[in-house]
């Protein structure tokens, strides 16, 4: 992993809850709000975030990842 990529993980533990999300189920913003807890505002931020670096597409308002995610940039284990 690289160290931009792990800068950017490891400066929101939400980032690593979305995308680990987003790996098992696509969704609205608003669904992945109610189903982490967390506010819709920080969900679209993130979103727009994963969608800059080709992480995720958004179609029909429900987000999904791409195949560009490596299971290495979703590992949410402690290092």
């Amino acid at each position: 992993m690289s160290n931009d990529l792990a800068r950017f993980l490891a400066g929101s533990p939400e980032r690593r809850e979305l995308l680990t999300h987003l790996r098992k189920r696509p969704g609205s913003p608003a669904e992945l709000a109610d189903d982490l807890s967390l506010s819709r505002r920080s969900i679209q931020r993130h979103l727009g975030q994963f969608v800059e670096r080709g992480w995720a597409t958004k179609s029909g308002g429900t987000y999904r990842l791409t195949t560009s995610v490596t299971a290495s940039s979703t590992n949410t284990r402690p290092t």
